[in-house]
C-alpha cells in the first residue's frame, strides 16, 4: 500500500533562501488555499479546503504573450477579453509537443497559464495585472446584457484599489442606466462579503499552515472545554513525533534520558564528581509547564480575534490544569522501562526500541547486546554458561560459599527479568554482607548494574523511619528505577520495615504523593538491595531476602590481590559475553518448558519446593537448578536458622512462661507487673525480653499487641503464644497465654 509522505519534520524555507531561488530562476514560492474533492469516513465524496506550495514565475508572462490554445492562437490580452473561462494550451515557455498546459482565470479574474510538465504558474508582473485589469473587465463585460452586467459586474472587483472599483462603477452606470446610490449599496454588500470571504480564507490559510506542521488546529473556548479535550488527548496520546505522554503512578508521564533525583551515587573514592550519577532512561511525571509546552508540539490553539480572525495562543491554563487532573485515566499506561534484553514466556528474547502498546513496556534495546542463540540449548551448554558467570563474571568476590555465589548469579539473573514478573509477590529482595569493610558489598551490586544496565549504580541511604521510607519508595518506583540500593546499612543493623514490606508484596505501592494532595500508585516492579557489615534480615524478610555472605577470611580485604584492577570496564567490555551466557540460562530453560507443557503438560522441568515468589521460582530459581547451581532458596533457610528476632521472641515466651505459667493475662497486666516489679529477677528478665523486641519508648498495649500478632500460634522452641478464647458478650480485653509443648 502506498504511504503519503510525511513532510512535517521537513525544514522550511527561511526569506533568504527563497529569495536565493528566486534570483536563479525567477520562480517564487507561496501557499495558495484550494478546495480539493475528497471520500470521507462515510464514504461519500466531500470538499475540503487544503494549503498548497504553488511555484509561481511573473517574469515570462505578458499580455502580448501569443499562447496556442484548442481554441486557436491568441494573446494573453486577447484571453483575458475573451468570454473564455478556461482552455487548453500549449506549455508555451518550453519545447513541448503536446498540449500539456491550461490558460485560465482566478475567481478574481487574475489571468495564469500553468504548465503541467514543470508544476509552474505563469502569472502577469503585479504591476501589469493592476494596470490592465479594469480595461480587460470592462472589455468583457461589454458583450455582455444589461441584465448579466448587473448580475456579475462585481465580480472581479476585490482585487482592485478603490479608484480602479469608481472607473468599472461609473462604466456599469453609465452603460446599464442603474441608479448610482444602488450601485454603490451593490458594491458594499459585495465589499463586505469580500472581508468575511477573506477572513475565512486566511483562518483556513492558519489551520492549513498548522495542519501541515503536522499540529493539530483547537480553537479554545472555556465554555467547550468538554468538548475540545478529547480531541487534544487524541492528538498527544497518538503523536509519536514528540517526548510520549503516557500515564504511572495515576500521572502523566513520559519516557526520557536523564540522571535520577530520588537517588544518589556512590562517590568513588578520589573521584568526587558530580556526573557519577548514571544516565539512563527514567520516567518523568508532566507538571503544569512542561505539559503546556508538550500541548503546544502536537496542538496549535486558536481563539477568534476583534476581527474574527484565527490568533494562536499559548496552552490554556484551564486545560493543562484538567488534563493534569483526570486525563491519566485515558492515557496508555507505562508498566517499565527495559534497556536490556531478556525471555519472555515463549522462551524468544524482547528487543528492539519504543513504546508497545500491548505490554506497556518502553523498550530501547542495542543490537549488539541481543545474541544468536543456538536453537537447541542442551543442559551441558546451561552448566557451562552458569560455569562462566561464577568463574568470569563473579571472579573478584569472596563468597563464603558456593551457595552464596548462586544467590549472587540469581540476583544478577533477577535484575535481567524483574519487569516480566508477575504476581504480587514478584521477586526476592537481595542483601549483601560481610564482617568487615572493604570485602567488595557494594561492587557486587555495582557488577550487577554495569552488566546489566550498563551504567553506575543509583544508591541510597537507609531511611531514618518507616514514613521517611514510605515518601522515599514512592518517588523511587515513580521514577522507574530498574535497581535500587540501600548501601551502608549500620553495622549489625536489622532489614525491617511495614512500607518496605507492603511494596515488596503488592503488584502496586499506593501512598500518598510528596507536595500533593493526592496518592499515587506505581509498579513494584524493581530490585530491592541491600548492603551492610553483619546486616540481618528479620521476621518476614527472612523469606523475602536472598543473602549473600562475602568473607576474604583476611584483615584487610582491600589489599588481597584482584583478577581485574578496573571491575567497571571489565564488565562494559564483556556486556555482550555476559547476555549470551545469563540468556543460555534463562531463555534454555524456557524453551525446554513450553515443550514439556506442550507435549506431557508438565509445568515444570525441574522439582523443587515452591517460594512465595512463584513466578520468580519459574524465571530465575529453575533455571539456575536446571543449569547445575544450587537452589537460592535455601538461603531463605538460612536466614530464619540466623534470625535474632526469632531467638528473641523464644526468650520471651520462655520467661513469660516462667513468670504465668499457662495462665492467661491481660496484655497491660503484663506491662503493669513488669513497671511495678521491674526489681524483682524474674520479673526483669520478662522485661528485658519484652524490650529487646520493642523499644520501652514505643511500648504500650497496642504496639505489644502488634507485636504479639505476628507470631501468634507459632511454635518457638518449646513454647508458642495462644490467644485465650471469649464470649462474643465479653467486653473485656483480650488476654494471652504461652502454652508449652508436652513430651
Amino acid at each position: 500500500m502506498m504511504q503519503r509522505l510525511d513532510t512535517r519534520t521537513l525544514p522550511d524555507l527561511t526569506d533568504s533562501e527563497i529569495e536565493k531561488i528566486s534570483a536563479s530562476t525567477g520562480n517564487k514560492l507561496r501557499f495558495e488555499v484550494r478546495r480539493k474533492s475528497v471520500l470521507g469516513d462515510d464514504g461519500q465524496v466531500c470538499q475540503i479546503r487544503v494549503r498548497t506550495a504553488v511555484v509561481v514565475n511573473d517574469r515570462y508572462l505578458k499580455p502580448d504573450t501569443e499562447i496556442e490554445t484548442e481554441a486557436g492562437t491568441m494573446t494573453l490580452d486577447a484571453f483575458w477579453k475573451s468570454d473564455h473561462q478556461k482552455l487548453r494550451c500549449q506549455a508555451t515557455f518550453r519545447e513541448s509537443g503536446s498540449a500539456n498546459g491550461i490558460l485560465s482565470l482566478h475567481g478574481d479574474f487574475e489571468p495564469f497559464l500553468f504548465d503541467n510538465g514543470t508544476r509552474i504558474k505563469y502569472v502577469l508582473p503585479a504591476d501589469e495585472l493592476r494596470g490592465r485589469m479594469p480595461g480587460a473587465w470592462i472589455e468583457r463585460l461589454s458583450n455582455m446584457t444589461n441584465e448579466e452586467i448587473q448580475e456579475c459586474w462585481t465580480n472581479s472587483l476585490r482585487s482592485m484599489d478603490a479608484a480602479q472599483q469608481r472607473r468599472i462603477l461609473d462604466w456599469v452606470h453609465e452603460h446599464t442606466r442603474q441608479r448610482l446610490q444602488l450601485l454603490k449599496e451593490v458594491l458594499k454588500s459585495a465589499t463586505e462579503n469580500w472581508e468575511r470571504e477573506r477572513i475565512e480564507a486566511t483562518n483556513v490559510g492558519v489551520v492549513a499552515g498548522l495542519e501541515a506542521e503536522g499540529r493539530v488546529p483547537i480553537e479554545y473556548q472555556a465554555a467547550n472545554l468538554p468538548d475540545i479535550l478529547p480531541s487534544v488527548e487524541a492528538a498527544i496520546f497518538t503523536d509519536t513525533q514528540h517526548d510520549l505522554v503516557l500515564t504511572h503512578t495515576q500521572g502523566l508521564v513520559t519516557v526520557s534520558e536523564k540522571r535520577p533525583t530520588t537517588v544518589r551515587e556512590v562517590i568513588r573514592e578520589n573521584d568526587a564528581k558530580n556526573n557519577d550519577i548514571p544516565l539512563g532512561l527514567l520516567i518523568g511525571r508532566y507538571q503544569q509547564h512542561e505539559l503546556g509546552l508538550r500541548l503546544m508540539a502536537s496542538c496549535s490553539f486558536l481563539k477568534r480575534g476583534t476581527n474574527d480572525t484565527l490568533v494562536e495562543i499559548a496552552a490554556p491554563t484551564k486545560l493543562v490544569h484538567t488534563m493534569l487532573e483526570v486525563s491519566h485515566k485515558r492515557a496508555r499506561a507505562l508498566v517499565g522501562i527495559i534497556e536490556h534484553p531478556a525471555v519472555k514466556n515463549d522462551g524468544t528474547l524482547i528487543d528492539g526500541s519504543g513504546f508497545d502498546p500491548n505490554t506497556g513496556f518502553y523498550t530501547r534495546i542495542p543490537k549488539d547486546l541481543v545474541p544468536e542463540l543456538p536453537e537447541k540449548i542442551t543442559v551441558k551448554m546451561a552448566a557451562a554458561s552458569y560455569r562462566w558467570l561464577c568463574d568470569e563474571a563473579l571472579a573478584d568476590f569472596p563468597f563464603a560459599s558456593e551457595l552464596d555465589r548462586a544467590g549472587a548469579v540469581a540476583m544478577i539473573l533477577t535484575a535481567i527479568q524483574r519487569r516480566l514478573m508477575t504476581g504480587a509477590e514478584g521477586a526476592p529482595m537481595f542483601a549483601t554482607s560481610a564482617p568487615v569493610q572493604s570485602s567488595g558489598k557494594t561492587a557486587l551490586v555495582r557488577l550487577m548494574s554495569y552488566l546489566v544496565q550498563g551504567t553506575g549504580l543509583p544508591v541510597t541511604s537507609w531511611p531514618t523511619n518507616d514514613e521517611e521510607m514510605g515518601k522515599h519508595l514512592l518517588a523511587i518506583l515513580m521514577e522507574g528505577l530498574p535497581v535500587v540500593l540501600f548501601d551502608n546499612l549500620p553495622e549489625g543493623g536489622k532489614i525491617e520495615s511495614d512500607e518496605l514490606a507492603k511494596a515488596c508484596t503488592a503488584e502496586k505501592y499506593r501512598r500518598r504523593i510528596l507536595g500533593e494532595n493526592r496518592e499515587g500508585e506505581a509498579p513494584t516492579n524493581v530490585v530491592w538491595c541491600f548492603t551492610g557489615n553483619n546486616i540481618q534480615p528479620v521476621g518476614d524478610f527472612n523469606t523475602r531476602t536472598i543473602s549473600i555472605y562475602l568473607d576474604a577470611n583476611c584483615e584487610n580485604p582491600d589489599r588481597r590481590p584482584f583478577v581485574r584492577d578496573d571491575l567497571e570496564a571489565w564488565c562494559l567490555a564483556h556486556r555482550e559475553e555476559f547476555f549470551y551466557h545469563a540468556l543460555i540460562i534463562l531463555a534454555g530453560y524456557r524453551r525446554l518448558l513450553q515443550i514439556w507443557q506442550e507435549k506431557a503438560g508438565s509445568r515444570k522441568c525441574v522439582v523443587c519446593g515452591p517460594t512465595r515468589f512463584q513466578d520468580w521460582d519459574r524465571q530465575v530459581r529453575e533455571p539456575l537448578i536446571w543449569a547445575g547451581a544450587p537452589d537460592p532458596a535455601q538461603l531463605f533457610e538460612r536466614n530464619k536458622a540466623d534470625d535474632p528476632q526469632k531467638e528473641g521472641r523464644a526468650v520471651l515466651l520462655e520467661t513469660w512462661f516462667d513468670v504465668y505459667g499457662a495462665e492467661p493475662v491481660q496484655l497491660k497486666q503484663v506491662l503493669h507487673d513488669c513497671d511495678e516489679f521491674g526489681n524483682a529477677a524474674r520479673d526483669k528478665g520478662l522485661q528485658d525480653a519484652i524490650s529487646d523486641l520493642v523499644p520501652l519508648s514505643r511500648l504500650h498495649s497496642k504496639s505489644f499487641s502488634t507485636l504479639l500478632q505476628k507470631f501468634v500460634n507459632q511454635w518457638l522452641g518449646e513454647y508458642r503464644l495462644q490467644k485465650a478464647p471469649q464470649s462474643s458478650k465479653s467486653n473485656s480485653s483480650a488476654k494471652w497465654f504461652v502454652e508449652r509443648r508436652k513430651e
